[in-house]
């Protein structure tokens, strides 16, 4: 199921899907506007769509933490915890696993 609402620290989101994506820079897979709205191109693979959607989230906690990543290392900070999340789903689970009771 593909997340409508994400919480970024002290903000939700609102992420609206759709076909294009466009923007002052032009079309892109995602943005994220900091006032509460993440946008995703829906036409691309449901897996794309969770990458970038892993992207736009980095750039929200980038904001919310006062970290000012450039594009080029929200890029690899967002690549190298997607990959570490895919590569360890066990890990994840149990991360996941040890807040259901609480």
């Amino acid at each position: 199921m593909k997340p409508k609402q994400l919480r970024i620290g002290t903000t939700f989101y609102d992420i609206r899907y759709s076909k294009k994506v466009i923007c002052e820079e032009g079309e892109l897979l995602g943005d994220i506007d900091l006032n509460s709205l993440i946008r995703i191109d829906s036409s691309v693979p449901h897996s794309k769509q969770l990458h970038t959607l892993f992207h736009e989230v980095t750039h929200g906690i980038s904001e919310e933490m006062y970290l000012n990543l450039n594009e080029q290392k929200t890029t690899l900070i967002a690549n190298a915890y997607y990959n570490f999340i895919i590569d360890n789903p066990d890990y994840i689970k149990e991360i996941l696993k040890s807040f259901e009771n609480k």
